[in-house]
């Protein structure tokens, strides 16, 4: 679904985390996308989760900075 919509995710890795008493086990899936595409990610599918928008938010401010640093 992310490369149909123009994202360049990475292969899925799956690590069996084995058993946990009192929590939940099973597989743990990741993969990561370019930092090229977290801009992207941020404004097309956000988060509705509080500390993902405050991560979001700091994405943006060394984007910021970045940009102002290319620009001198």
């Amino acid at each position: 679904m992310l490369i149909d919509l123009g994202f360049h995710p990475s292969e899925i890795h799956t690590r069996d985390r084995g058993k946990v008493p009192g929590k939940f086990s099973g597989p743990e899936h990741h993969f990561s996308i370019p930092e090229e595409d977290h801009l992207k990610f941020i404004e097309e599918i956000g988060s509705e989760r509080e500390e993902h928008k405050r991560r979001f938010q700091l994405i943006r401010q060394v984007d910021e900075e970045r940009k102002g640093r290319k620009g001198r």
